[in-house]
């Protein structure tokens, strides 16, 4: 009987660790279409790492992520995805983080409106070829 006593208090203290164990990081979304940045809603956040739930961002821009496996510092992969919309970044879609060591710390994810992406980025490479010709016609 003590034994068994034993075992249950053992896997209770386990089980509470592990309930304990997930973590929340709170996810806030910025608009840089807009200017100022706003938040925005309805951007969907998928994590590929860190065992947490998928959802939106409600009218504030949040979504809190309730990670089964991540601790502070392990990096966090999510997929962003909003019709129209891209992430700032190397990546259009997808968003690597580290997870902040502080619960209440926001991570910020920029996107912006994939035609205004490549508006700005049609006009940087016109200027690098402005440039690059500029430099070439003076050899």
């Amino acid at each position: 009987m003590g034994k068994i006593v034993l075992i249950l208090v053992f896997l209770g203290v386990i089980t509470g660790q592990i309930v304990f164990a997930q973590r929340t990081v709170r996810i806030l979304v910025l608009n840089h279409s807009a200017n100022p940045p706003k938040s925005e809603k309805g951007v969907t956040i998928t994590p590929l790492t860190g065992g947490g739930n998928t959802g939106n961002t409600n009218d504030a821009g949040l979504f809190d992520i309730k990670l089964s496996t991540a601790k502070p510092g392990d990096r966090l992969d999510l997929i962003v995805n909003k019709t129209d919309y891209q992430i700032l970044g190397p990546d259009p879609r997808i968003f690597n983080y580290a997870v902040p060591n502080d619960a209440n710390e926001y991570v910020r994810i920029a996107i912006i409106k994939a035609s205004d992406f490549n508006a700005i980025k049609a006009d940087f490479e016109a200027a690098i070829e402005k440039r690059i010709k500029q430099a070439t016609t003076k050899l």
